[in-house]
């Protein structure tokens, strides 16, 4: 993968200071003993070793890789002996994707080549098999972040069927309609506040919690030839939705934060989690894959 700066000169100089310095005060901290999130790849050990990484990997700096590694250790042994959901952000798969995705890049691999991560593409696949109703579909804590973990995976032959496994799930909660294929968010996944305002539900074009993410992983499929054969269509479909519901010019933003048929959608927040500039990196991902140009980290 080739990177591209995006700062250049004193800013870029300033902006990495600060990195730093963020780096550096996360040190000193030491969260309380009954945080459930410290493992985790949102919001704990998991997390910070994927920042202490990359600045190791920036700057060679010894001490941030160890860091790193001391953090990802912490992490693993909590995971151990702390019972986590399944998903990405705050469960064991992204604790068990920030394994995966730096002992390629900082540490070197085991000699005797175990596996790490084998027992927990086992439990995901366990888990995906006892999905018998429509699930969380998201990237966050549904099966769309499972699919990220797979796809770091898919040089081992669980990683590969734990991503047609998810692409299983999303085919059969998809809805196809004229405007192409989509994944509905009932009232009952909502948080209070939002199912206040769309009591029967609604479309979710955030990445964090909606359809920009899936267009993403379905073209990850297609491009790593997993269940391609059900990952196209709806790669396809979902594209097609996603782009018919943008906002006409002069609403603020090209997309709202979600979609509820007979009324108004509001612009959204310049951000990532709902926004242009997710949804934008997640469809250069689809572009990407679709053409077959290579595609960048899924988390930067």
């Amino acid at each position: 993968m080739t990177w591209r700066p995006l700062l250049e000169g004193d800013l870029a100089i300033r902006s990495l200071q600060a990195v730093e310095d963020v780096a550096r005060a996360l040190e000193s901290y030491t969260p309380p003993a009954d945080d459930l999130r410290y493992p985790s790849l949102a919001g704990g050990a998991a997390g910070e070793a994927v920042l202490h990484a990359y600045l190791a990997l920036h700057n060679g700096d010894e001490h941030q890789a160890e860091r790193a590694a001391a953090l990802l250790e912490t992490a693993a042994q909590v995971l151990a002996t702390t019972v986590m959901p399944p998903g990405l952000y705050s469960g064991f798969s992204g604790v068990a994707w920030v394994v995966e995705h730096l002992q390629a890049r900082l540490f070197e691999p085991d000699p005797e080549g175990d596996d790490p991560n084998r027992e927990i593409d086992d439990a995901l696949l366990a888990y995906l098999s006892t999905l018998t109703e429509p699930d969380e579909y998201d990237l966050i804590s549904g099966v769309t972040g499972l699919g990220v973990y797979a796809r770091e995976r898919l040089s081992y032959p669980s990683g590969a069927v734990l991503l047609e496994r998810v692409v299983d799930r999303l085919v059969t909660q998809a809805e196809t309609g004229p405007e192409g294929t989509t994944w509905f968010t009932p009232p009952n996944r909502l948080p209070e506040w939002q199912r206040e305002i769309h009591p029967k539900g609604l479309y979710n074009l955030g990445v964090a919690h909606g359809i920009p993410a899936v267009v993403a992983l379905l073209a990850i499929a297609c491009r790593g030839g997993v269940a391609a054969d059900r990952a196209r269509p709806l790669l396809d479909g979902a594209v097609r939705w996603l782009l018919a519901h943008q906002l006409p010019v002069g609403k603020g933003s090209c997309f709202g934060t979600s979609f509820v048929a007979g009324e108004d959608s509001a612009a959204s927040r310049l951000a990532w989690c709902y926004g242009d500039p997710g949804i934008v990196s997640r469809y250069s991902v689809s572009l990407a894959a679709r053409f077959f140009i290579g595609f960048p980290l899924w988390i930067q």
